[in-house]
């Protein structure tokens, strides 16, 4: 109720609608950025319902999920596509999940797939998550510079972190014979997400020996504990 009465004058629900965005581009970004808000932290219901039924839209898909037309990804506003979409998978799961790795998979050009792919990540789900985080290890899947957004999109969010930090340590030589060497000097940088000076110390002790030949990486560690520190400090303020 907060987040709505917050933006009160911004209706945004008629921004997923064919036709219905400002026609303003920085109006468009900024409402686009509202209804994001709205819907993933004030959990607004009204955003959420014409994010799923504009996503549905887009993906050709009726209201169970099951497919009765093409995909078209300028059926509403190109910049409220990816926040119709990964609302959509939150909410709904499975079946829009599978239309969007098909779009994904197929995609005509980089902003589907680029879209696809970010709606994808922010799942939440055990059973999705886990299909996510295993397009890493899955040849050809993945180009290389898409590769970090998986990994560091599962390990931001508190649902995902520690079961994809455990499936990390446990597939690490097979994730960085994937990963650019520039890449892997960042991988230290996890500590910082978990917001733990316990954990924090976890995480270096884990790759204390792994760095080696990764020039940069001692910094990556120095700033990644220095940011888990500061964060669990205020968190226990």
């Amino acid at each position: 109720a907060y987040a709505r009465m917050l933006y009160r004058h911004y209706h945004v629900t008629r921004d997923f609608r064919p036709g219905g965005a400002p026609k303003n581009a920085n109006r468009r970004q900024f409402e686009a950025s509202v209804a994001g808000f709205l819907a993933f932290t004030g959990e607004d219901r009204q955003v959420k319902r014409a994010a799923d039924a504009a996503a549905m839209r887009i993906l050709g898909l009726n209201s169970k999920g099951k497919q009765i037309g093409k995909p078209d990804f300028h059926a509403i506003s190109p910049d409220f596509v990816p926040v119709a979409l990964s609302i959509a998978v939150r909410d709904k799961g499975a079946p829009v999940f599978n239309a969007v790795e098909h779009a994904f998979q197929h995609a005509p050009n980089p902003f589907v797939r680029n879209t696809a792919l970010g709606a994808m990540v922010g799942v939440t789900d055990p059973v999705l998550a886990k299909r996510v985080r295993n397009m890493v290890l899955q040849p050809g899947v993945l180009r290389k510079n898409e590769l970090a957004e998986v990994l560091f999109s599962q390990m931001g969010r508190s649902e995902t972190r520690d079961v994809t930090w455990q499936w990390f340590q446990d597939n690490y030589t097979k994730i960085v014979a994937v990963l650019p060497s520039q890449l892997v000097t960042q991988l230290p940088y996890a500590a910082a997400m978990f917001c733990s000076d316990a954990k924090a110390r976890d995480v270096n002790a884990f790759f204390k020996d792994k760095m080696a030949g990764h020039p940069g990486s001692e910094r990556v560690t120095a700033e990644a504990t220095e940011s888990a520190h500061l964060c669990d400090t205020k968190r226990a303020a």
